[in-house]
């Protein structure tokens, strides 16, 4: 009996050793993965084959109004939108949690010079300073990835 006591009593011990182990690596993984919820305004920018752009998350304005906005600048040679036609372009705006599509030529948008800007919602439930989006512009039969985050 006495060496069944003592195998059990160093079962026991090499059970808390893993549950201790596993507890600190689910603490540390935890604790590591804390995301920053922006709680003022955040600019999500990028730069693709044609296309500059940031994708503003302002968080009063997304809780008034509903709506954050997207400025996009051509990077051609002349710098100038003169030979893009609005309703030519086409966006798809990816995030974790949804995409927001649409054509420039149907929605309320602003040009000034070579910049387009124009309002869109949160495609986040919760916007982190850590989220990454991607914008697909499509224009011209070309079709571009901006990759955007806070830099």
């Amino acid at each position: 009996m006495d060496k069944r006591a003592t195998l059990l009593k160093k079962m026991k011990v090499i059970m808390l050793k893993r549950l201790l182990i596993i507890l600190c690596s689910f603490i540390l993984i935890s604790a590591c993965n804390l995301d920053t919820v922006v709680k003022d305004s955040v600019e999500f920018s990028g730069e693709g084959k044609y296309w500059r752009a940031k994708y503003i998350y302002d968080e009063k304005m997304y809780r008034d109004k509903k709506v954050n906005w997207i400025e996009m600048q051509y990077k051609d040679t002349h710098g100038s939108n003169s030979n893009l036609n609005l309703n030519d372009i086409d966006i798809q705006l990816k995030s974790r949690d949804g995409v927001i599509k649409g054509n420039l030529g149907k929605m309320h948008v602003q040009v000034i010079g070579n910049v387009i800007k124009f309002l869109v919602g949160t495609v986040n439930t919760t916007t982190y300073k850590e989220d990454r989006f991607e914008l697909r512009v499509k224009f011209l039969d070309k079709e571009d990835v901006v990759k955007l985050r806070v830099t």
